[in-house]
């Protein structure tokens, strides 16, 4: 065998280990908690900056006061968001990882049950917004992340085959 050959199948070798890296549970987990902490962090940013209460206290500092204050209270916000995002998304992609593993199928029931599961143990605490508590309140959000799941992959189905 030659030089060049050994080398394109060292290559080819690579490449499958890459993509078998790459389409595992803790990689996908990884890259769609650090989309979703990168999402959520802009989506703080913004929704910050609509959330600016103009109160007489603060029209009387400097605009360098009002400034500084103003980017504290955007960075405090886009870090929230962020972080929850991060963890919502972890959350969804590791167990509709495992559940497609489980099923051996990739179709939108895995999503339609990661939303279920997901909308389940965020809510399994009792700090939903309808603050109810345990099996009731991990219900609704079974049914509420499911059908946002639902509707989610509904619209991106059409968009992939229009």
């Amino acid at each position: 065998m030659s030089q060049d050959q050994e080398e394109m199948m060292q290559l080819k070798a690579m490449k499958f280990a890459q993509q078998e890296l790459m389409n595992s549970c803790p990689a996908k987990t990884l890259i769609g908690a650090a989309m979703g902490f990168a999402m959520g962090g802009l989506f703080g940013l913004f929704m910050s900056s609509a959330d600016n209460a103009l109160d007489d206290k603060f029209l009387r500092l400097s605009v360098r006061e009002q400034t500084a204050i103003t980017f504290k209270e955007m960075g405090a916000k886009a870090m929230s968001s962020a972080k929850s995002f991060g963890v919502l998304t972890a959350i969804f992609v590791s167990s509709e990882c495992a559940i497609e593993t489980i099923r051996g199928k990739d179709d939108q029931y895995n999503q339609l049950l990661s939303g279920c599961f997901t909308g389940a143990f965020l809510s399994r605490t009792g700090k939903s917004l309808l603050i109810l508590a345990g099996v009731q309140a991990m219900g609704i959000g079974c049914v509420g992340f499911a059908a946002f799941s639902a509707a989610i992959e509904t619209y991106m189905h059409r968009t992939r085959h229009n």
